[in-house]
């Protein structure tokens, strides 16, 4: 009697020893299949492997570099942290400091005459600078960027819905008011509430040179495509103002900051910055140019 029960008692032993391994792989299978098809390990691999071997090089090199450099193509927002002797990547994340997240790191060789000052980006445009024997990133963009082909939605303007949105100021109140009319002659609907918007642009200006302009997008499930739509509007009023704007870096816009809450945060959003020479008049008569380059662009971005 005691002999059955102990085979009986061994055979369920080994029989939930099974189901735990089976539950055990099918997890490190998720896990695996989950980041392969967003492909965050590799591009967080292949990202910190590529920008520690050009931070190598410009070690070996002679005189200042300035490298224009993107990570378009992580389907997440990447940290990139620049070490003395490392670049570590990280997955962005504004509420969990890097100091708790597990790094991916890659070493690279250095010149002993050449400091790296150690700093971090969160962007996925940024600049690789080696200045007065000195290595480190920086956020502000060069003039311009390539922008990369990403699968839209919808081709038609005419489906889509938007709301408007700027300050008082009065450039941008004519500025927002001539974005309105393209729209609407290009048989887009305007509405009035963000939350009935499936695209969202707000105009607001700060207070620094002419020559800061910043974008800043929802971070939402159309972050990818609002970065597009970001890098185009960059690189259009670049070109087509080239006297007043030097592009910046693009960011998310962080979750309970109230200052940038009028953009859709389920939708395509993006809040640009003006800086404050646009009080003084410097834009004066340029509106139109301004709203007419934003309006082509986003007209080109739904073909």
């Amino acid at each position: 009697m005691f002999s059955g029960n102990k085979r009986g008692m061994t055979t369920l032993q080994r029989v939930l020893g099974i189901v735990v391994l089976i539950v055990l792989v099918a997890t490190a299978l998720f896990m695996f299949v989950r980041n392969t098809v967003d492909d965050t390990t590799f591009w967080k691999n292949y990202y910190a492997k590529d920008t520690a071997l050009i931070v190598e090089l410009l070690h070996a090199s002679s005189g200042d570099t300035d490298i224009n450099y993107n990570a378009w193509d992580s389907s997440k927002l990447l940290q990139f942290f620049l070490r003395s002797d490392r670049m570590d990547i990280y997955d962005y994340n504004p509420e969990v400091s890097v100091d708790r997240q597990l790094a991916t790191p890659f070493r690279f060789a250095h010149n002993n005459n050449i400091s790296v000052e150690t700093n971090n980006i969160s962007s996925t445009y940024f600049r690789i600078v080696k200045r007065d024997d000195k290595i480190l990133l920086m956020k502000d963009a060069l003039k311009a960027s390539f922008c990369p082909t990403l699968p839209i939605t919808s081709s038609n303007i005419s489906s889509k819905k938007f709301f408007i949105d700027s300050s008082n100021q009065n450039s941008l109140s004519l500025i927002a008011g001539a974005l309105r009319i393209y729209f609407q002659r290009a048989g887009a609907t305007i509405v009035f509430s963000k939350d009935d918007a499936d695209v969202s642009l707000s105009l607001q200006s700060h207070n620094e040179p002419k020559n800061i302009l910043r974008f800043y997008y929802a971070n939402s499930i159309e972050r990818r495509q609002t970065n597009k739509l970001t890098c185009m509007i960059k690189n259009k009023m670049v070109q087509s103002l080239p006297d007043h704007f030097a592009a910046t870096e693009s960011e998310p816009i962080i979750n309970g900051d109230v200052d940038r809450e009028l953009v859709n945060s389920n939708r395509i959003g993006l809040y640009i910055e003006f800086g404050s020479e646009l009080e003084l008049g410097e834009f004066s008569g340029k509106e139109h140019i301004i709203s007419e380059q934003i309006g082509k662009t986003v007209e080109e971005f739904f073909k």
